[in-house]
C-alpha cells in the first residue's frame, strides 16, 4: 500500500514538472506573424501560425500593443474560438473567412471596423458586435448558416451589401436607428428570418434586401423613398405589406413570387409599377392601383390571383402580360376619361379600340371580337384556357405573337382580311384540333387543319390537339419558329424540301419519339427539338451546317449520329452533357449515353 501511495507521488510531481517546463517553453506570440504600422508603435496580426483550436489573442507582441487583425488573418485555419484584446481597433478584409470551425468570437468594445468578408463562412451561432463598431463590410458574415441571433448596436450606421447573405438560420437581427440605408442583399436568402423592424432613420432599401427571406409581414416607413429591385422577392411566407406614402415606384421584381402574398396598398405618390413587380402573387386577389400611376411593366400582375382590376385615369403605358396567367380575372375596367385605354365587356383595348390588348385569362365561353379591331395584340389570349371559341371579324388585319398560345380554344377560322399573323399564335393550345382559312385569304391557307402561307412554303402552325403521325408537304422549305409547339405529335416526316428548322420549331412536343432530318436542311434553329422528353435517338445528315442554342437541349437524346464533321455548333448547351466537346474533337460518328451517367458521350463507331 506504501508503495503505491509512493508510486501515485511520483507521479503526480513527474506530471507537474512537465507542465512547468511545457508553460516554460511556450511563447504564445510565437504563434502569430505581425507587421508594424502607426511608424513602428503597434503591430497588427497578419498570419495565425499556431495550432491551437481555442485562440486568445495577446494583448501586446514584440513589446507593441496589437491594434489590428490583418486582412486573410485566420481565413480557412481550423479555429473554434477566438478571443480579442481590447488593444485591436479593427477587423479586416476576410481575416476570418471561412473558419468552418469558429463557433464563438469575442468582439471586444475598441473594434470600430469590420472589414468586408471578415466572419464569412464560419460556424457561428451568435455574434454581439460592441457599442465601438460604426460600420460593418460587404459579405461580413456571408454564408453564416449556423448564425441564429445578431446584436447590432446602435453606433453602427452602415451596413454594407450581402452583410448577412445566406445567414439560412439567422431568426433575430435588430437594425440600428442611425442607418439611413439597407443595401443590396444585406439579409438575402436569411430563410429563417421571418419579422424585422425597419427604423424611420431608413431611406432606401436596396435590390435583393430581403429577397428569399421567411419573413410574413413588413411596414415600410415613411422615412424611406426608395425601394430597390427584387427587395422581397421569393419572400414566399410575406402575407401583409404596408408600403409608405413617401414611395414613388415600385420597381422590377419587387414582390415577385411572394405566393402568401393577400394585402399590399399602392401609395398615392408611386408613378410607376415596373416589370414583374407582383408576378405570381397568387394569393393576391385585390389591387388599387392610385390615379398617380402613369405606367405599369410587363407581367406586372401576372399570375397573381386577381379577380378583377381597374386601370385609373392616368396610366399612359402598359407593358405587354401585365396579367398574362390570371386564371381567375374575369375584367378588366379602365376609367372612362382614360386617353390611351378602354374597357369593353371586361377586355382592354386602346382608346379607339382598334387594338385587342387584352383578354381577362378568367373569362369563360365564347368571344366574338368587335367589328372595327384591326389588330389582336401580342399575347393578347395566351393561357386564357377558359374560352372555347372565337370569332374573328373581316376587320382584323394583324394577329400578334403568341396571340392565343395556351388558351382553350377548340377550332379556329382566319378570315379573309388577315394578313399577318405572329409566330407561335396558337402555339401549346392543346385543345385546338384544326386552324381553318378563309378561302379568300391572300397571305394563308390550311390543309387538313394545318396553317400554312398562301403557297404552302412555309409551315406556319400545327394545331396542338392534334395527336399522331404527321406528314409534312413537299411543298414546304421552311418550317416556322414554335410551328409544333406543345403539340401532341409523337412522328414527324420532313421532306427533302426542308431547308430550315426554325426556332422552338418542336419545342415541348413531349410525346414525339421519332423524326427524320432530311439532307437538305442546313439549319436547326434555338431550341428547335427543346424538351422533347420522348425523343432518343437522332442523326444529324451531311446538309446540316449549324446546330443553334439549345437545339436539343432539356431532351432523352441516348444517341446521335453526325454524318460530317465540321457542323458548327453554336454553343454546349445545344446538347445535354459534354456531347458537343466530343464532337468538336472526335468528328463525324455515333456517340452514346447511358440514361445513368447523365453528362458523360461516348463514341461508339
Amino acid at each position: 500500500m506504501k508503495m503505491m501511495k509512493r508510486t501515485v507521488i511520483l507521479l503526480t510531481l513527474a506530471l507537474l514538472v512537465g507542465l512547468t517546463a511545457y508553460a516554460q517553453q511556450y511563447d504564445p506570440e510565437s504563434d502569430f506573424e505581425v507587421e508594424r504600422v502607426n511608424n513602428g508603435r503597434a503591430v497588427v496580426i497578419t498570419e495565425y501560425a499556431g495550432s491551437r483550436g481555442e485562440v486568445r489573442i495577446p494583448p501586446r507582441i514584440q513589446g507593441l500593443p496589437v491594434v489590428g487583425i490583418g486582412e486573410s488573418a485566420f481565413a480557412y485555419i481550423d479555429v473554434i474560438s477566438v478571443t480579442i484584446p481590447n488593444s485591436v481597433t479593427s477587423i479586416s478584409e476576410d481575416a476570418f473567412a471561412y473558419c468552418e470551425s469558429l463557433t464563438s468570437v469575442t468582439i471586444p468594445n475598441s473594434v470600430t471596423s469590420i472589414g468586408d468578408g471578415a466572419f464569412a463562412g464560419t460556424g457561428l451561432t451568435i455574434v454581439t458586435i460592441p457599442n465601438g463598431v460604426t460600420s460593418i463590410g460587404e459579405n461580413a458574415f456571408a454564408y453564416c448558416e449556423s448564425l441564429t441571433s445578431v446584436t447590432i448596436p446602435n453606433s453602427v450606421t452602415s451596413i454594407g451589401v450581402s452583410a448577412f447573405f445566406v445567414c439560412s438560420g439567422l431568426t433575430s437581427v435588430n437594425i440600428p436607428n442611425r442607418v439611413t440605408s439597407i443595401r443590396e442583399d444585406v439579409f438575402a436568402y436569411c430563410e429563417s428570418l421571418t419579422s424585422i423592424t425597419i427604423p424611420n432613420s431608413v431611406t432606401s432599401i436596396g435590390d435583393g434586401a430581403f429577397a428569399w427571406t421567411g419573413l410574413t409581414s413588413v411596414t415600410i416607413p415613411n422615412s424611406v423613398t426608395s425601394i430597390g429591385k427584387n427587395a422581397f422577392d421569393n419572400c414566399e411566407s410575406l402575407a401583409r405589406v404596408t408600403i409608405s406614402n413617401s414611395v414613388t415606384s415600385i420597381r422590377n421584381s419587387t414582390f415577385r413570387d411572394c405566393t402568401s402574398l393577400t394585402s399590399v396598398n399602392i401609395p398615392n405618390r408611386v408613378t410607376s409599377i415596373g416589370e414583374n413587380a407582383f408576378d405570381n402573387c397568387e394569393s393576391l386577389t385585390s389591387i388599387t392601383i392610385p390615379n398617380s400611376v402613369t405606367s405599369i411593366g410587363e407581367r406586372a400582375f401576372a399570375s397573381t390571383g386577381l379577380t378583377s382590376v381597374t386601370i385609373p385615369n392616368g396610366v399612359t403605358s402598359i407593358g405587354p402580360n401585365i396579367f398574362s396567367g390570371c386564371r381567375n380575372l374575369i375584367a378588366i375596367q379602365v376609367l372612362p376619361s382614360n386617353q390611351q385605354f378602354s374597357s369593353l365587356d371586361g377586355v382592354l383595348y386602346d382608346k379607339a379600340q382598334r387594338t385587342l390588348i387584352l383578354y381577362p385569362g378568367g373569362k369563360s365561353g365564347a368571344f366574338t371580337i368587335p367589328n372595327g379591331v384591326t389588330t389582336i395584340g401580342d399575347r393578347a389570349f395566351s393561357d386564357c384556357r377558359n374560352i372555347t371559341s372565337i370569332t374573328i371579324p373581316n376587320s382584323v388585319t394583324s394577329i400578334g405573337v403568341l396571340a392565343f398560345a395556351g388558351a382553350g380554344l377548340t377550332s379556329v377560322t382566319i378570315p379573309n382580311s388577315v394578313t399577318s399573323i405572329g409566330n407561335g399564335t396558337f402555339g401549346w393550345c392543346e385543345n385546338l384540333t384544326a386552324i381553318q382559312v378563309a378561302p379568300g385569304n391572300p397571305q394563308f391557307s390550311s390543309q387538313d387543319g394545318v396553317l400554312y402561307d398562301k403557297a404552302q412554303r412555309t409551315l406556319i402552325q400545327y394545331p396542338g390537339g392534334k395527336s399522331g403521325a404527321f406528314t409534312i408537304p413537299n411543298s414546304v422549305i421552311f418550317i416556322e419558329a414554335v410551328a409544333f409547339a406543345g403539340s401532341s405529335l409523337t412522328r414527324i416526316t420532313i421532306p427533302n424540301s426542308v431547308t430550315i428548322i426554325g426556332g422552338g420549331a418542336f419545342w415541348d412536343c413531349t410525346s414525339l419519339t421519332s423524326v427524320t432530318i432530311p439532307n437538305s436542311v442546313t439549319i436547326i434553329g434555338v431550341g428547335a427539338f427543346y424538351n422533347c422528353r420522348s425523343l432518343t435517338s437522332i442523326t444529324i445528315p451531311n446538309s446540316v451546317t449549324s446546330i443553334r442554342y439549345e437545339a436539343f437541349a432539356g431532351i432523352g437524346l441516348t444517341s446521335v449520329t453526325f454524318e460530317r464533321a465540321g457542323t458548327t455548333i453554336e454553343n454546349a448547351n445545344a446538347f445535354h452533357g459534354d456531347l458537343a466537346a466530343k464532337y468538336a474533337s472526335g468528328g463525324a460518328g455515333t456517340y452514346t449515353r447511358a440514361v445513368g451517367l447523365g453528362e458523360v458521350w461516348t463514341k461508339i463507331r
